[in-house]
């Protein structure tokens, strides 16, 4: 088959799966601009390169081109549908029908364990709703954090991907209409705000789900994006929201149950205090 690839430097070894299997990559969709990877993946290998936001035309070059199947995975816009001659294929990294929504894994930390996994599904007119072809869940662990989830992912959907198309036109055709689940919105600066007032435990977690893409601290006049938080449960004398030390490389806040340290090389963005 010939496929469109809709993705981003994340999940690049499902592009040589789909290779390993004798289909024929003959364009990549890029989500965002900045994927040196996937990028230099398709000039390596004369590859067609598209950034923009795919209309409703340029699916339709696609399928003139002998496009047989559209495959999605982290792919940020919503892609038109093909005539139903077309295969569409996309990854969600929950199990559907529950965690539908564009920012899934904080989520499933906080909140939600018992949803995580990945499931391929067919597109739709909206986003992760589609018949679901092909599920698989996976354990988190009581640590589990942001970082070490995407590496169980980038384990978990090639190993799927294999699976899948060993026998694609089957799962295909056998793909089973969703039920009713629940959608999980994007998660804002407040929902990543740290609360002085927390145990160290849920701060914690906190800094765990949001991993790379950091917490939001609030620091004498000014909110903090930072990515690199530790925690230490202590008793202090210290009401909660202190500011007990501070210097060039951290800083140390007094929270219900012991100590949060912010490394400060970590601040991705600092504003002023508006929260």
């Amino acid at each position: 088959m010939k496929i469109a690839y809709f993705g981003c430097d994340l999940f690049i070894q499902c592009l040589d799966i789909w290779r390993a299997h004798d289909h024929e990559i003959v364009t990549i969709l890029a989500a965002g601009e900045n994927n040196k990877h996937i990028g230099e993946y398709a000039r390596n290998n004369n590859i067609s390169y598209f950034t923009g936001k795919p209309d409703q035309q340029k699916i339709r070059q696609l399928e003139h081109a002998g496009v047989d199947c559209l495959f999605s995975i982290e792919y940020d816009c919503l892609i038109p549908l093909p005539s139903s001659r077309v295969m569409t294929i996309n990854v969600h990294p929950t199990l559907l029908p529950h965690g539908r929504g564009p920012t899934p894994l904080s989520h499933l930390i906080l909140h939600y364990p018992q949803y995580a996994g990945v499931t391929f599904h067919k597109l739709t007119e909206r986003f992760d709703e589609g018949d679901i072809i092909l599920q698989a869940p996976i354990q988190l662990d009581d640590e589990e954090s942001l970082e070490s989830l995407l590496v169980k992912l980038q384990y978990k959907i090639p190993q799927l991907l294999h699976e899948l198309l060993a026998d694609l036109p089957r799962q295909y055709q056998q793909a089973k209409a969703q039920t009713e689940g629940s959608y999980w919105p994007k998660l804002g600066d407040q929902d990543r705000l740290l609360d002085w007032h927390d145990s160290t435990q849920n701060i914690s977690r906190m800094v765990r789900a949001f991993g790379r893409y950091g917490v939001v601290c609030c620091i004498g006049d000014e909110a903090w994006l930072v990515n690199h938080v530790e925690t230490c449960a202590t008793r202090l004398a210290s009401p909660a929201g202190t500011l007990l030390a501070d210097d060039d490389i951290t800083c140390a806040v007094a929270v219900a149950d012991g100590i949060v340290v912010i490394f400060k090389d970590s601040i991705i963005e600092r504003q002023d205090l508006k929260i």
